[in-house]
């Protein structure tokens, strides 16, 4: 699988700009072709206290022609659009091949 990271932080307004993400945004996303799986991690912190990162928003294909294809649609495009709209300079978007192992036991100790 190959998946869009997009990476919020330095946000000035996080009410704002939640509300827009979610509203707006990602109902959106969830629309464009090929999409098979949606993650989204809210960022509580780091190992070193704050942390400048608010949010990471990842959007699974399986694989990166489907990825581009999907950036390339009408919704695509839209999408892309509204992103810079909401947050323009605080958002980073990342091509990443996704690789995931089998889930393991707990640890005994």
């Amino acid at each position: 699988m190959h998946k869009l990271v997009l990476v919020f932080g330095d946000i000035d307004d996080i009410p704002a700009f939640d509300l827009a993400w979610s509203q707006r945004f990602v109902p959106l996303v969830e629309d464009m072709p090929g999409l098979r799986r949606i993650t989204v991690g809210r960022v509580r912190g780091s190992p070193s206290g704050v942390a400048s990162i608010h949010l990471l928003h990842e959007l699974h294909f399986d694989d990166q022609p489907s990825l581009e294809a999907a950036m390339a649609s009408p919704i695509g495009q839209v999408a892309g659009r509204l992103l810079m709209e909401i947050a323009g300079d605080h958002v980073q978007l990342l091509f990443a091949e996704h690789l995931e192992d089998i889930p393991r036991p707990a640890s005994r100790r």
